[in-house]
């Protein structure tokens, strides 16, 4: 079975950056995505290594697009 996700939405905060005990970078950010004008679901993304470098830039409302 494979299991794909595909996201677009905004930024609830700016993204937060870090290191893990093993020295990989990490950054996180929670996402929503609406269907709706009126209800979201919020998506936690954390990314690793390149990708983490990339998702350190995003700020609060920014529009991202996730795929994994």
């Amino acid at each position: 079975m494979i299991n794909k996700l595909t996201l677009i939405g905004r930024c609830g905060k700016d993204a937060r950056v870090g290191v893990t005990q093993k020295g990989t970078n990490y950054a996180s950010v929670s996402v929503a995505a609406s269907a709706g004008k009126d209800d979201s679901t919020w998506f936690d993304v954390v990314a690793y290594d390149k990708q983490a470098e990339w998702l350190a830039k995003a700020t609060k409302g920014a529009v991202v697009y996730v795929e994994g």
